[in-house]
């Protein structure tokens, strides 16, 4: 096809520097800004993993002791999980009602009214 004339299509005019810049800038902002948000849901995430698993046994009648009931109940973990978790929260209320129960039965009522009010 010597003979044809066909248009060959231009080059736009290069990016200007500070444009690309802005543009590089942007996306590596973004890109630690997604980082950082990963490394605070990794903690709640693997608490919320851990009391899945005590949900699970617990819903297949496994039992813990008291006193690892109560140090998981006093734990950091505990204290800081989200309200619309519900596997949590639901573990967290397994693990309180033996907890009720021995307390009521050995009469340190008053314990478990303190405990109640918190909750």
């Amino acid at each position: 096809m010597q003979g044809s004339s066909q248009s060959v299509p231009t080059r736009a005019e290069p990016e200007p520097f500070f444009g690309k810049l802005a543009r590089i800038g942007l996306i590596i902002v973004i890109s630690f800004a997604g980082l950082f948000w990963a490394g605070l849901n990794a903690t709640r995430g693997a608490a919320s993993d851990m009391f899945r698993d005590i949900e699970t046994h617990l819903l297949k009648f496994e039992t813990f002791t008291p006193a690892t009931s109560a140090a998981t109940l006093d734990g950091i973990a505990a204290q800081n999980l989200n309200g619309c978790d519900v596997h949590a929260q639901r573990a967290l209320l397994l693990l309180e009602i033996p907890l009720a129960y021995a307390a009521l039965q050995s009469g340190a009522v008053q314990e478990f009214e303190s405990v109640a009010d918190v909750l």
